[in-house]
């Protein structure tokens, strides 16, 4: 799309929010936890409806990229407000919610520390497939991981990439 085509001001005007704040939202939806996010998408779809019958004559696109932000407002909100609150004030429903938003941060922040390897060779994972699905003689994982190190400065365990090999391509836990 051209620049001069986008009507940020109509978006500003249904999200009420300015150009540099859906950009800090945008980044803190990114530093959510995948379970976050996939509720947020939740909460896009249903805000999504409601903005279609208020705002018959706006691009559908436009709604779509407008729910998403405001799913993430009224997320970004709740955690604020919730952040900031003392818990002898709040109910027990509300301690329920923020035990369970802080359980996934830190769920997601453990998996992320433990797999660090695994998640990084998934970026490699195409150079893996190629090395491996060679003709006639596909290379060993011991090689593999030989030429990631020569080749791409990444050190992995031939098992990591046999193990991850077993999961991602054989179907195999």
């Amino acid at each position: 799309m051209d620049r001069e085509k986008i009507p940020y001001k109509v978006i500003e005007k249904i999200l009420k929010i300015s150009r540099d704040d859906q950009k800090y939202l945008l980044k803190f939806y990114a530093k959510q936890s995948i379970e976050i996010q996939l509720n947020l998408e939740k909460k896009k779809k249903k805000t999504f409806h409601f903005l279609r019958e208020k705002y018959t004559d706006i691009n559908h696109g436009i709604l779509s990229y407008c729910a998403h932000l405001l799913s993430i407002k009224s997320h970004y909100s709740f955690q604020k407000k919730f952040s900031t609150k003392k818990f002898d004030t709040l109910t027990l429903e509300e301690i329920r919610n923020i035990s369970m938003i802080k359980l996934q941060i830190e769920d997601e922040k453990s998996y992320l520390k433990s797999s660090n390897k695994r998640s990084k060779l998934l970026h490699y994972w195409s150079v893996v497939k190629l090395y491996r699905g060679k003709k006639p003689k596909p290379l060993s994982f011991v090689k593999i991981s030989e030429k990631l190190k020569k080749h791409y400065n990444f050190s992995v365990s031939h098992n990591t990439i046999a193990v991850l090999w077993r999961e991602i391509e054989l179907g195999n836990k």
